[in-house]
């Protein structure tokens, strides 16, 4: 099952950046093409930062740096990534568990 990792739970003020992993496995690492990587605000559903990591054929893994700003608002938060074919067609997509920007 495809999932989502974060380097951490808690982020204070201080913190640039949300270290992100993920892994689309079961879904054939041959047919990646990229992906979208979202931090999303739970309370709001609002994207906060979206980065799109290409370049993905052949790599059932992926890391992702997402940068955090002090301005951001703090709450809690998730990790969508979500996997697209040569096509754009959306193959699998995973979310990480609330992590917190405090």
């Amino acid at each position: 099952m495809a999932y989502v990792n974060t380097d951490s739970t808690y982020y204070g003020a201080n913190a640039r950046e949300v270290r992100v992993t993920a892994n689309g496995v079961p879904f054939d690492p041959q047919k990646f093409e990229y992906a979208t990587v979202a931090l999303v605000h739970d309370s709001t559903n609002r994207t906060i930062v979206l980065n799109r990591v290409v370049e993905l054929k052949g790599k059932p893994t992926l890391v992702n740096p997402i940068p955090i700003l002090s301005s951001d608002p703090r709450g809690t938060y998730y990790v969508l990534v979500i996997w697209y074919d040569k096509n754009a067609n959306e193959m699998t997509r995973a979310k990480s568990s609330f992590i917190y920007l405090t």
